[in-house]
């Protein structure tokens, strides 16, 4: 269906045998792919999940969360290609890194449905995420290098990878811990008690970000007597501060539901200006 339905009355009585065959249908032909490439115990370890194979009850706001996301990312396939097409006469670099960000968006399409099939589990969600920092980094990089704008900077380079290195850590701990509170909200623990079920995957996560707010302050420090500069390094650090911050608040009013994408969107967006920053160090600087 083009629009998806609004109420179960909609969906045939045994749809759950309907759509769980196609998911264990597509399931197979990944777990094959995964074989040939060389991955035979993941494809193994997801053969014999069991939670694959369970299929949810239709839930409407679910079924249109997943619908709406699916146009957005329709949206931006669009629009990715149309800069493809539009970076074709500059060539170069701004070539490269817009098809980048196009073959990462069909892949990243392509392993959402995959994301589905196997009912979110935990590494695929992980790697879906990846795949769309992939997409950040090359749209930044393209842009960057579109307009070569003057503002450079001669940060030393170390603490630029210091970043890169906090920054990676950083979300593979907000993905082992999403993958704890996924485990914790599936076994009908209060909403309220999520974070202090999750336990240490949660307190390593929040020690961390100490080190990711120091390292993005001394940067700011670094670049507080160039005028031209100065505003790079304080929308990161004001990014920072706002995960800080909404971190506290999923963490001590209860996991409010709104408060976790924000937190991912400004995470995906310090990872963006980080990739800018770098990218606008002078060569010889």
């Amino acid at each position: 269906m083009y629009v998806p339905p609004t109420n179960i009355s909609q969906l045939p009585s045994d749809y759950k045998e309907i759509y769980g065959q196609h998911r264990r249908e597509k399931n197979e032909r990944f777990t094959k792919f995964l074989s040939k490439i060389g991955l035979n115990e993941t494809a193994q370890a997801l053969q014999s999940d069991p939670k694959i194979h369970v299929e949810e009850d239709f839930n409407a706001v679910k079924t249109w969360i997943e619908y709406i996301n699916r146009l957005v990312g329709a949206v931006i396939g669009l629009l990715i290609t149309l800069v493809l097409v539009f970076s074709f006469k500059r060539g170069g670099k701004v070539f490269f890194f817009s098809f980048m960000a196009w073959l990462f968006v069909v892949i990243t399409g392509w392993f959402g449905s995959i994301v589905v099939s196997t009912n979110l589990t935990g590494w695929t969600v992980s790697l879906h995420l990846l795949f769309a920092l992939v997409i950040v980094a090359s749209l930044t990089a393209a842009w960057h290098f579109s307009i070569l704008d003057k503002f450079q900077h001669d940060t030393p380079v170390w603490l630029i990878y210091c970043a890169f290195l906090l920054l990676g850590v950083q979300f593979f701990l907000g993905t082992e811990l999403r993958k704890s509170i996924d485990l914790v909200s599936s076994s009908f623990v209060d909403r309220g008690n999520w974070v202090e079920a999750a336990g240490w995957d949660f307190i390593v996560h929040r020690t961390f970000s100490w080190l990711v707010l120091f390292c993005f302050g001394y940067i700011f420090w670094c670049s507080r007597k160039n005028i031209s500069l100065r505003s790079l390094p304080a929308i990161m650090l004001m990014i920072v501060l706002g995960l800080v911050f909404s971190g506290a608040v999923l963490a001590y009013l209860g996991f409010p539901w709104m408060i976790q994408p924000i937190h991912l969107v400004l995470g995906s967006g310090l990872f963006g200006y980080t990739v800018l920053f770098s990218l606008r160090r002078k060569v010889n600087g």
